[in-house]
């Protein structure tokens, strides 16, 4: 357990990337701290293994840090069908939970030998903060797989069943097509330079889901003022569910290296990076 993950649609992802933060919320489902007051951000080192409910993109956070110089009490065993234990991290005192005392008998511990959190399989753990959680070097930036057949939203959500990738090509074509700076976030996108693979993944999704549909009849350079703007409206596009509007923006560019071009470099500047490339992931490593 030595991270612990935040799960959130890519609208609000990019909403937490521009305001820095993900924002404790009020408590909506059935809990003993649900009281009309308490405003909390939902963690878990939990993964899912047929696609989140939650969202494609994934804040994963150092627990050792979220778990520092802040009390931790055991809330309840919520009734789901798979063993569920919740907690509440916190800096208040609350006289009717009581702190959790972790042991090897409990349902997450911290090991002797390692100094590494542990967890029991076969159980669900939820962690409440009871705070806002500032998105800092403690972060990382992952993008997860969406459940085909549930999602916390309500109505039809247009992302069920699609892949990471897909998930994470719509964050990379949301903060583009708003114009986001993303060049403070990309330490949280990467390791040691590179992007991560989940990364890599959403980022070649992107210019293939767009490139290769293209048919490229226009008179558009990526060296033209007018590529940067129309790669926005084309993101715009398909962050929308408006490929084919998209696709029709993109057919103003004279050829598909130029499209492709003229992608590379928005991204980029996005992220502040020279080069896409000089990022790239290296799946033989």
């Amino acid at each position: 357990m030595d991270t612990v993950t935040h799960i959130t649609h890519v609208e609000n992802a990019v909403r937490i990337i521009e305001t820095g933060a993900i924002r404790a919320k009020p408590i909506t489902g059935e809990s003993v701290l649900k009281d009309g007051k308490s405003r909390v951000v939902w963690f878990s080192p939990n993964s899912w293994s047929a696609g989140s409910i939650y969202g494609h993109v994934s804040f994963e956070l150092d627990f050792a840090s979220l778990l520092a110089n802040h009390k931790c009490y055991f809330v309840e065993n919520p009734a789901f069908e798979t063993k569920t234990y919740r907690y509440l991290i916190t800096d208040r005192k609350y006289k009717r939970l009581s702190l959790y005392s972790a042991s090897n008998d409990t349902p997450w511990w911290k090991d002797s030998v390692s100094g590494k959190y542990l967890f029991r399989e076969g159980c669900t753990i939820q962690f409440a903060v009871d705070m806002d959680i500032h998105v800092n070097k403690h972060v990382q930036i992952a993008f997860v797989d969406h459940n085909s057949d549930h999602c916390i939203l309500r109505g039809n959500c247009a992302n069920r069943e699609r892949p990471a990738q897909h998930g994470g090509a719509h964050f990379f074509m949301r903060a583009v097509a708003r114009a986001l700076d993303l060049s403070e976030t990309k330490s949280l996108l990467m390791t040691d330079g590179a992007f991560t693979s989940p990364v890599q993944g959403a980022v070649d999704h992107l210019r293939s889901s767009v490139v290769q549909r293209a048919s490229c009849l226009g008179r558009v350079r990526s060296t033209d003022q007018l590529a940067r703007p129309l790669v926005r409206a084309i993101f715009n596009a398909f962050a929308n569910g408006l490929d084919e509007e998209g696709l029709a923006i993109a057919a103003l560019f004279r050829s598909q290296d130029s499209l492709r071009s003229a992608l590379n470099k928005t991204l980029a500047d996005c992220l502040g990076i020279e080069n896409l490339d000089d990022a790239r992931f290296d799946y033989d490593e």
